[in-house]
């Protein structure tokens, strides 16, 4: 339990129990659950009022409607994303492991049962519908590709693989990833056969023959 950080002035002289950040992470937190249980359409804000064990007045600290709480749940779980890509290709070993464990860290978000029940319930149909325009294709590669764009240039610079266009062709890895991904797709393929169907494009479009091939 944190305590109320400086500036963080109670409304109408009443104290808070936390502080503003910890307020809204704890709203963020219940709606999740809430949502995991009853979907987006099944749930209220009493209902993560409930199980926040939070009043109305903290919710309307944070958020002006149910909608402005799912953005921010979004923008989390977009942050979420972006960080886990990112922290894999940073610690991958060369350019070439480094765009591989991109891809294998995007992989996760459906396959890796620690992450893959959270994007479930950021693809559900009723999820989708409510935030179409605020997941566009070109605002999730802005978001989640500038690592993949890094290890293409540094793998280009160093003629380990071939990407004049790092930025063009991080996009289409990514588009062709988020494809074979498709998270409505029954019976879902094996983890293993997706990313080879993957890396059958990618690695060929990268000037590299021979599967597996690491600088």
């Amino acid at each position: 339990m944190q305590p109320v950080e400086d500036g963080d002035v109670p409304r109408r002289g009443r104290p808070r129990r936390f502080s503003s950040h910890t307020e809204r992470q704890i709203l963020l937190d219940a709606a999740v659950r809430v949502m995991s249980e009853n979907g987006y359409d099944g749930i209220s804000v009493n209902d993560v009022l409930e199980d926040a064990g939070l009043s109305t007045r903290a919710f309307y600290r944070q958020f002006d409607s149910k909608h402005e709480l799912l953005m921010a749940l979004i923008q989390r779980e977009r942050d979420r994303v972006a960080y886990h890509l990112e922290k894999a290709a940073k610690s991958a070993d060369g350019p070439l492991a480094a765009v591989e464990a991109w891809i294998d860290a995007f992989l996760d978000l459906l396959y890796n049962p620690e992450i893959a029940p959270t994007t479930a319930i950021f693809t559900a149909p009723s999820v989708l519908a409510s935030y179409t325009l605020a997941t566009s294709l070109p605002e999730m590669q802005r978001m989640f590709c500038p690592p993949l764009i890094r290890a293409l240039r540094a793998g280009h610079r160093a003629g380990v693989l071939e990407s004049p266009r790092p930025e063009a062709d991080a996009y289409c890895i990514h588009a062709l990833v988020h494809a074979a991904l498709d998270v409505h797709h029954r019976p879902r393929p094996k983890r293993a056969t997706v990313k080879a169907q993957v890396l059958r494009f990618v690695w060929p479009a990268l000037g590299i023959r021979r599967r597996g091939h690491k600088s």
